[in-house]
Order: C-alpha cells, then structure tokens, then sequence
C-alpha cells in the first residue's frame, strides 16, 4: 500500500473594487494509490464539484439581498444526506479586525441547535491537512500550520458532533501538502446548519459569531 500526490481545484473567494471575486488555486493531496485509479478519480470529481459550488457562491455574495455564506460539503456517500453545521473563517488581522476572504469549515451531524453559544476554535492555518472520520464514513477536514495544530482543532471541533457518530472511531490522520500554503490566523464569523445536507443549500439557520468590524 502506498499513496500518491494528486493536484485538486480549490476556491479562494476574494474581495476587489467592492466585488467578491472567486480565485482557482491548486493544491495538493495524497489519495492512495488503487491499481485502476478509482480512488484518485473520485477525489478529483469530489474536488471539482466543492470548486463549482464555491464559485456560485462567492458571485452570489454580489448580490446584497441573497446571500448565503456557506455551502454543504461533499460526502463520499451522497444517500442519506447528512446533516452538518458550515463554520465560516475570515483572517484575524488583529484589533478585531477580519481580512475579507472566507474559507468554509464543516462539522457532520452537529449536535447542537442556533441558541447554544459554541466556543468554535481561532486556530493557525497553513500546509498541514488533518481529518477525522466518523462512524458513518462522514469526515472533518481541517487545514492548518502543523499536524498538532491539526489535532488540536479537531478535538475541540469533535465536541460539537453527535456522540453516537464518534464511538469506536479512529484517530485522526494528518498529511503535509507538497506546496507551501500561506500561514495565517483565522477566526470563526458566522455558522450555518444544513439539515438536508445538499439536497438544500439554503441554510434552516445562520448565526453570526462575532461583531462586525
């Protein structure tokens, strides 16, 4: 058994002459090596298909009467759809001050409803991918500056997750990308649940996380 390096779209959803405009970047992933390459094919689809719906909504954003901050992630399992709580990250310029891009963070099956006041993490991004599994095959997707930074988030996100989807799991794994990514405080601004996962993308609620700066 070994893994490979495979290339991948992502989405950075900047801000220009008061127009959010949608950036393709690449970035690297290991994906284990199969002898038809089915599990490398299936990322990259997985991938694209996060890109395309990350772009419409970062033009969406242009428009001042609908806009909706987050979208579902994919699932390797699209039937059932799984519930799960969008976090959006800005960079935390300090004074409480925010940068004006935004990544997206996804916890599955969060356990939790609009009047609980979650404590979600700050935490360093950079090159470093952590993951953790859950019962159902369900995933959450961390990028961070080192792998304890990885798993520091991910056990402070973990408490959020229904506890019948976190028994008898696996610890998180984490991978270094072959790129250098930009190393960058984030902070949380605004969350999002989608009970329907991707058969609606409009949220059921949104609550914002800090004040507005």
């Amino acid at each position: 058994m070994f893994w490979i390096d495979v290339e991948v779209p992502v989405i950075v959803c900047s801000r220009e002459n008061d127009q959010y405009v949608p950036k393709q970047q690449t970035q690297i992933v290991k994906v284990l090596a199969t002898p038809t390459g089915n599990e490398a094919r299936k990322v990259i689809k997985n991938f694209e298909e996060l890109a395309k719906a990350n772009t419409e909504l970062c033009l969406a954003k242009n428009n001042e009467t609908t806009c909706y901050a987050s979208v579902p992630d994919y699932w390797q399992t699209r039937s059932p759809q799984k519930p799960q709580l969008a976090i959006q990250y800005a960079e935390n310029l300090g004074n409480g001050k925010i940068g004006r891009s935004r990544w997206t963070l996804i916890i599955p099956h969060y356990r939790y409803g609009k009047s609980h006041q979650a404590k979600f993490p700050d935490y360093e991004k950079g090159s470093y991918r952590g993951v953790q599994v859950l019962k159902d095959n369900s995933k959450i997707i961390v990028w961070c500056k080192s792998d304890t930074e990885c798993l520091r988030v991910l056990n402070a996100l973990k408490q959020y997750v229904d506890p019948d989807y976190l028994k008898g799991i696996e610890p998180p794994e984490t991978t270094k990308s072959n790129r250098t990514y930009k190393e960058i405080s984030v902070t949380p601004t605004l969350c999002q649940f989608f009970p329907l996962g991707q058969k609606d993308t409009v949220p059921e609620w949104s609550k914002k996380l800090r004040d507005k700066k």
